[in-house]
Parts: structure tokens; C-alpha cells; sequence
């Protein structure tokens, strides 16, 4: 696993957590970083990556709205 630190959630501040769906629902990674608190609006993010760095670069680049 990438020891690249996953910043916090830029819309509540909540812990993020990195998920490997790959060998759940193909042969290829499929990566994803969701918020774990409970009614955030990033708790329900859907977007994967074939590679877990990409992943956590589009979370850490992305800033409050």
C-alpha cells in the first residue's frame, strides 16, 4: 500500500480511508478515498482509479466547496 498520507476530508475535517475494490469487481485496481464520517456528502464518493496513488493525489489536491 502507498504510505502517501491521506489529508482529511476537505468538507467536514473527517478521517478519509483508502479502498481496494479490485478484487471485488475486476481484474484491475480500482481505488477509491472516502470520508468515514457519518452524513458527509464525500461519505458516498463513487469515483476509482486503476492506481491507488492516483487516488489519493485527486483527494489530497481537492479543496473545500
Amino acid at each position: 500500500m502507498n504510505k502517501t498520507k491521506l489529508k482529511p476530508c476537505p468538507h467536514c475535517g473527517g478521517k478519509a480511508e483508502l479502498y481496494d475494490d479490485s478484487k471485488k469487481r475486476s481484474e484491475y485496481g480500482e481505488y477509491r478515498v472516502i470520508c468515514q464520517e457519518d452524513g458527509c456528502i464525500n461519505s458516498a464518493v463513487r469515483v476509482t482509479y486503476f492506481e491507488e496513488h492516483h487516488a489519493i493525489n485527486a483527494w489530497n489536491k481537492r479543496v473545500k466547496q
